[in-house]
C-alpha cells in the first residue's frame, strides 16, 4: 500500500467546497454520521480517534469502522484543517490557507504525477474553515522527513525533480486561471503578521537563549519587512508559475524505496518558482553539502523543468533570482513555538541565514530599484 497510494488517484476531484452547511471546528464533531456523509456509500458506524498532530494546521488521526453490509472503504485516515484554535486566532490568515489546501486537492492534484498523499474528499465551507480527508500516511509504512536530519544532494535531487512536475505543468500562471488560489491565503500575509512589532518582540525580545540565531545585520524588523517587499517587487514574471511555498523537509515523506514526495500543501501560492527551489536546497542540506553542491542541484531542477515541459533556461539565466528568493527563507526566524518546536527553529534558521550570507542576498535586494526609492535610509 505504501507507494501505490501516495499518489493522486486518476478519478478526478472528490469533494465539495464551499459549503453554506457548517464543516466540523473540533476534532469531536468528527463523528460517524459526518464521515458516512463524505464517504460516498460507504456507512461508518464508528470512529476513534488515534492521534492529534496540532502545529501550523492540524492533523486527526481516525479509525473508522464500516457496517457489515457495505463494502469498506479506508480504514485509517487523517483530517487535515484549522483545529487548532490557538494558533488560528494567533495567525488567523491560516484560515484562508486552509482552504487553498483543499483547492489543491481538489482542482490540481488531479493533474501531477508527483508524489502526494491520496485524498478522499477535500471540502471547504462559507465560515472559512478547509478540511481535507487523506489516507494516513503513518499507517501505511512510509516515514517522514526530519528538519534535524538532513538529506544527501542524490535526495535533494529527487525532491527537486517533483518540484518540477508541479512548475512545469503550472508555468506560467495567473491569477485568473486558478481562482481558488487568493491572495489573502498566500504567504504574504501571513509573513507580515509575523514580522509585525508584537510578533518580532515575542520571538527577539526575550532571554537570549530562546532567540533564533539570526546575525545582527539581519535582525532588524523594519529592514526585513522592507526586504521582503523589495523581493516581492523584483521577482521575475518570467519564472512565475504555482510553488508549493513551504517546502521544507518537515513537509516530505518518503516511501519505502526510499523516493520523497511532498505534505502540507496550505502555503501554495502563485510566485516564483525559485522561490520552492531555494527553501528546499537550502533547508534540507547541511550548510557544507548546500555550498559544495547547490548549483549543480539547481542545474539538474532546470533540466527536470524542461523535461517536465517547462521551459529551458541555464543556470546564469536563474541564478540572481535564485540568490533573491533565499530571503524568504528567513521565515524560519519568526516561526513561533506554536507553529515549530525551537530546535526546528534554529536548526533551519542558521542553515538559511549561512545561504542568504553566502549569496550576499541582503545587498542584491537592497540594489533593487524598489529599495533604492523607498528605503535608503535604512
Amino acid at each position: 500500500m505504501a507507494e501505490a497510494t501516495a499518489t493522486p488517484t486518476a478519478s478526478g476531484p472528490k469533494g465539495a467546497l464551499g459549503l453554506s452547511r457548517p464543516l466540523p471546528w473540533t476534532p469531536e464533531e468528527l463523528t460517524a454520521e459526518w464521515f458516512s456523509s463524505i464517504m460516498e456509500k460507504n456507512i461508518v458506524i464508528a470512529t476513534k480517534i488515534m492521534d492529534a498532530i496540532h502545529s501550523t494546521s492540524s492533523k486527526i488521526l481516525i479509525e473508522l469502522t464500516y457496517a457489515e453490509d457495505q463494502d469498506a472503504g479506508p480504514t485509517k485516515i487523517c483530517v487535515k484543517g484549522g483545529f487548532n484554535k490557538a494558533i488560528t486566532e494567533q495567525f488567523p490568515e491560516l484560515i484562508g490557507a486552509y482552504q487553498v489546501e483543499c483547492g489543491f486537492f481538489y482542482h490540481l492534484a488531479p493533474r501531477l504525477s508527483m508524489r502526494i498523499p491520496q485524498s478522499y474528499w477535500s471540502t471547504t465551507d462559507t465560515a472559512g474553515q478547509g478540511l481535507v480527508v487523506m489516507e494516513d500516511l503513518r499507517a501505511t509504512g512510509l516515514t517522514f522527513g526530519d528538519i534535524l536530519q538532513p538529506w544527501t544532494p542524490h535526495q535533494v535531487k529527487r525532491g527537486l525533480e517533483q518540484l518540477a512536475d508541479l512548475h512545469a505543468k503550472t508555468w506560467g500562471a495567473k491569477q485568473e486561471g486558478y481562482p481558488w488560489v487568493h491572495d489573502a491565503s498566500g504567504i504574504r500575509p501571513l509573513l507580515l503578521n509575523m514580522f509585525s512589532p508584537d510578533a518580532w518582540k515575542r520571538q527577539f525580545e526575550g532571554p537570549p537563549q530562546t532567540r533564533p540565531p539570526v546575525p545582527e545585520r539581519i535582525a532588524n524588523r523594519k529592514l526585513i519587512e522592507s526586504r521582503f517587499k523589495a523581493l516581492w517587487n523584483a521577482t521575475d514574471d518570467r519564472f512565475q508559475c504555482i510553488v508549493h511555498g513551504d517546502p521544507h523537509i518537515g513537509n516530505t515523506f518518503i516511501t519505502t524505496d526510499g523516493e520523497p514526495g511532498f505534505l502540507d500543501w496550505q502555503g501554495l501560492h502563485i510566485g516564483s518558482a525559485f522561490h520552492d527551489v531555494a527553501f528546499f536546497i537550502v533547508g534540507t542540506l547541511t550548510i557544507k553539502d548546500r555550498r559544495e553542491n547547490e548549483r549543480n542541484l539547481v542545474s539538474q531542477y532546470l533540466e527536470a523543468l524542461h523535461e517536465e515541459g517547462g521551459p529551458r533556461f541555464s543556470v546564469d539565466e536563474v541564478w540572481e533570482e535564485y540568490r533573491m528568493q533565499n530571503f524568504h527563507e528567513i521565515a524560519w526566524a519568526l516561526a513561533p513555538s506554536t507553529m515549530q518546536p525551537a530546535e526546528n527553529v534554529s536548526a533551519m534558521t542558521l542553515r538559511h541565514c549561512a545561504a542568504i550570507e553566502d549569496h550576499e542576498t541582503i545587498d542584491l535586494l537592497q540594489s533593487t530599484p524598489q529599495w533604492q526609492k523607498e528605503w535608503p535610509h535604512l
